[in-house]
């Protein structure tokens, strides 16, 4: 799988509906080292100073040996309240070392990222930059389900917390049934208790939305003005490609785009023709016939970013800059065969494309007034 169909996964594995919800056992961090020194002969100080052996020795009257506890007296109390802040201090960053983000005060912890990325990845390889790029799309698309659910919840529209105790005790019922303790079942599942809970409120919340706009009207507005997209139009198009390297880089797919950039406005300002112009740069098997591939449909057989972008254009117009597998594309569009389907023909389609779309709708409205803080644990 190349590493733009990976991409495109991501939107369709971490899905927008709750759809086929499952709880399996995906990449879990490492955890922490054990709280010992490098021989791992003693604990270290703070790891002393958090036990209750430590707060029982220097509680004033505590000692084992009389006369201990009151000659300590108030450097003892001292001593604990040092030891205490530093437990705390100790906690806080523990916590704050699994977060990659929060937004409007909710935490993203890298542990809901790694088992996200996994699912996407599986056991395709990746070069570094490539699993960098997902990482990045990975925390994005979760800061924007977090901005949902907070919307949905401010605006009274989300679940409850008696919905989630809810779930919570059929799902307790299921696992008694099946002689599986909660423990083990959240263990093998990579979850704590409380990311149980979060994910059965964004799905319950969700859910609830859907059912409330994912209604008929909806899919016929939808269909509406998005007729060509989904009423079986093809399309002829041409197309300009310039070639990615098979280890392409960053960099590299940024000059390409730059190139396609300044052909594109070459083409636009009338000082070259398409035809002309997939003819001297493209490196497509079409650049003898002027970059003609032929008619396509909306989702076949060309890559969804490509498909997406020719069916954005109008006649003769040029697209900008597009990138897929293959490398960068301009795409023109010259002729067309309209469809003939009706709404109810492509009601499948049109589901979670309107899903994608009310998501989208939330998280794009809320993004720029919310509270979205970074930390350096994630790439963003």
């Amino acid at each position: 799988m190349s590493f733009s169909s990976l991409a495109s996964a991501i939107f369709a594995n971490m899905s927008y509906s709750t759809e086929g919800a499952t709880y399996t056992s995906l990449g879990r961090r490492p955890r922490s080292a054990s709280p010992t020194d490098a021989q791992g002969l003693k604990a270290r100080p703070i790891e002393r100073a958090c036990s209750p052996s430590y707060f029982f020795w220097l509680s004033p009257g505590a000692a084992p040996q009389a006369g201990i506890g009151r000659t300590f007296g108030a450097k003892a109390v001292g001593i604990l309240a040092i030891a205490l802040l530093l437990c705390a201090t100790r906690t806080l960053l523990a916590q704050q070392s699994n977060i990659a983000a929060t937004v409007q005060g909710r935490a993203i912890s890298l542990s809901q990222l790694d088992r996200e990325l996994a699912l996407v990845i599986k056991d395709h390889k990746l070069a570094p930059t490539e699993r960098i790029a997902l990482q990045k799309q990975v925390l994005q698309h979760a800061v924007d389900r977090f901005l949902v659910l907070h919307w949905l919840l401010t605006t009274n529209q989300g679940a409850s917390a008696q919905d989630v105790d809810l779930v919570m005790a059929r799902l307790q019922k299921k696992l008694d049934n099946e002689g599986l303790k909660q423990a083990d079942f959240l263990q093998q599942q990579g979850l704590t208790l409380a990311e149980l809970r979060d994910q059965q409120l964004w799905e319950l919340s969700w859910q609830r939305y859907l059912d409330k706009y994912l209604t008929a009207t909806t899919l016929e507005k939808y269909f509406e003005k998005n007729r060509r997209d989904f009423d079986g139009t093809e399309l002829r198009v041409a197309h300009i490609l310039f070639k990615a390297p098979s280890e392409a880089t960053a960099s590299d797919r940024k000059k390409l785009k730059t190139r396609a950039a300044a052909i594109r406005q070459e083409i636009v300002d009338k000082k070259l023709s398409f035809a002309d112009a997939a003819k001297q740069h493209s490196q497509s098997p079409t650049a003898a016939a002027g970059g003609d591939i032929g008619w396509i449909s909306r989702r076949e057989p060309q890559p969804e970013s490509f498909s997406a972008a020719a069916f954005a254009l109008q006649f003769h117009d040029v697209s900008p800059p597009v990138e897929t597998a293959f490398g960068v594309h301009l795409i023109t569009c010259f002729d067309e065969k309209p469809g003939k389907r009706t709404w109810q023909d492509a009601a499948d389609e049109l589901r979670p494309a309107v899903i994608r779309y009310l998501f989208r709708w939330i998280a794009d409205k809320e993004r720029p007034t919310a509270k979205i803080e970074y930390t350096e644990h994630w790439p963003h």
